[in-house]
């Protein structure tokens, strides 16, 4: 079984990633009946922009997150408040370069990149400048949220992250049917809401590491002691957004605004499924990184297979629901054939690759946290599990209770 705070941390992340699933899912249509599926194409650019730029986040925050795990246990208060004001002087700048650069592209995008039929330039160029100014003001939220992960203050967390993802989805729907139906409207309405979700998660986790004996301050030290971890999780970053978004990239270049938005729509979909991925993810990294800490690779690889099991048990049915029955659940969820006959086929093909990306996504959670995994045993196991058969964890139960990741050694599984 999973420790009692993970096993807390686990059932509070899925009802606030759920309920966000829900708040993005269930406006989605009518954010297409009154903007137009030209204007939500526009979103799904800014989603994609928004990833891609995540680049820039060098690692910082999974690097968050590892660093308040381990501390946490050693009550170095002072130690982690310096931290996280390195970090933050570093993430504030990286904000406002990322804002500044897409500010300065916004008419070079709205005439060379994207391709409107019926929006007008000015309107895109408009709407990527509210873009550049959203990804500066959101942009140190992953920041703070890594930090309170880290914490193990995902309970209080999930719950600001649902009333912000109500607050975001049902007030933009407030806004678009008694202000004004256009995507500029939409989208000054992600600023108001991100700045306000910004400042209180910033200010939960100042509150939650408490006062020190001094004020906090930037410590170049601190920077030399994490800048490998951070920088091999930089690389994972570079392989896992390739992976995930290369293709919405490119596809927003070739094809018009309005497939595009078709093909959001079922990108939007797809990555709902993320959803029963994400809360084993962000409950497990910090426990990991704690287990890692303390060398108890005895622990580490058994809860490491057990959220095997669960992850297969979750994501592959539903992946295959998904993917059998795309038209008529796009169908009954928009109420249109048409978007349903456009999207239902990329549907079924997005669905089917989630489960592969669990695979790597937990890989890397044990992988991530190790200061070096290649000197682990841990690290070795989980690396020969992974390279055996997907769902080892699931069709093997006794190897889960032994700790023991070899699928080799498990002859009744199902390959």
């Amino acid at each position: 079984m999973l420790t009692p705070v993970v096993g807390r941390n686990v059932v509070a992340n899925f009802g606030g990633s759920i309920w966000a699933g829900l708040m993005s899912l269930a406006f989605v249509p009518l954010y297409v009946q009154l903007m137009g599926i030209e204007a939500y194409g526009l979103v799904g650019f800014f989603l994609t922009l928004q990833a891609v730029l995540s680049l820039l986040d060098l690692g910082l925050t999974t690097t968050l997150t590892r660093e308040f795990a381990r501390l946490s246990i050693l009550h170095a208060t002072m130690q982690m408040r310096d931290l996280l004001r390195t970090l933050e002087i570093i993430y504030w700048s990286i904000a406002v370069i990322n804002g500044l650069l897409i500010v300065s592209l916004s008419r070079v995008i709205a005439t060379r990149w994207l391709h409107p039929e019926h929006l007008s330039i000015d309107v895109i160029e408009w709407a990527v400048i509210v873009m550049g100014l959203i990804i500066t003001i959101q942009w140190p939220l992953a920041l703070y949220t890594g930090g309170l992960q880290g914490l193990q203050r995902q309970v209080l967390l999930s719950g600001v992250t649902a009333a912000a993802a109500t607050i975001r989805g049902a007030g933009a729907l407030v806004v678009l049917w008694f202000v004004s139906p256009t995507i500029t409207a939409f989208l000054v309405w992600q600023i108001a809401v991100s700045l306000g979700q910004t400042l209180v998660v910033a200010y939960i986790l100042r509150h939650s590491l408490g006062k020190g004996e001094r004020r906090a301050r930037f410590d170049c030290l601190l920077l030399r002691s994490i800048w490998r971890f951070a920088a091999g999780m930089l690389a994972i970053g570079v392989v896992s957004t390739a992976l995930t978004q290369i293709d919405k990239l490119i596809l927003s270049k070739l094809l018009s605004l309005e497939m595009f938005g078709y093909y959001t729509i079922a990108a939007t979909v797809a990555a709902s499924l993320y959803r029963l991925i994400t809360p084993i993810f962000t409950a497990l990294f910090p426990r990991f990184s704690q287990l890692a800490s303390s060398g108890d690779e005895h622990e580490l690889a058994r809860v490491y297979h057990r959220s095997c099991q669960l992850l297969a048990t979750m994501i592959v049915p539903a992946a295959v629901f998904v993917a059998l029955f795309a038209h008529e659940l796009l169908r009954l969820w928009t109420g249109s054939a048409i978007t349903a006959e456009q999207t239902h086929v990329i549907l079924s093909l997005l669905i089917l690759g989630t489960p592969p990306r669990a695979q790597r996504t937990r890989a890397l959670v044990s992988r991530g946290s190790h200061t070096a995994p290649h000197r682990s045993r841990f690290g070795r196991r989980t690396g020969a599990a992974r390279r055996g058969r997907w769902a080892a964890g699931l069709t093997c139960p006794a190897a889960s209770d032994r700790g023991d990741g070899d699928p080799n050694r498990c002859r009744h599984g199902v390959a």
